[in-house]
């Protein structure tokens, strides 16, 4: 996965065009993930960032590939 690949949308809609559901919608190939606010996305890049902290720091010797 290149993270420049990432894209986003607002909602889901049918063939018409009518929105099926709201929210912050993250896209990475075939995969979504649902954010449902722009608080929840800081709280995800937070997490991510602690995520990369913690490899960081427990796994110092891994091959990140």
């Amino acid at each position: 996965m290149n993270p420049q690949d990432i894209t986003f949308s607002f909602g889901v809609y049918d063939s018409d065009g009518d929105r099926l559901e709201g929210g912050i919608f993250l896209h990475c190939g075939i995969a979504s993930v649902k954010i449902g606010s722009m608080q929840d996305l800081s709280n995800l890049i937070g997490k991510l960032t602690d995520i990369q902290k913690e490899i960081k720091e427990n796994y110092p010797d891994q091959n990140y590939f």
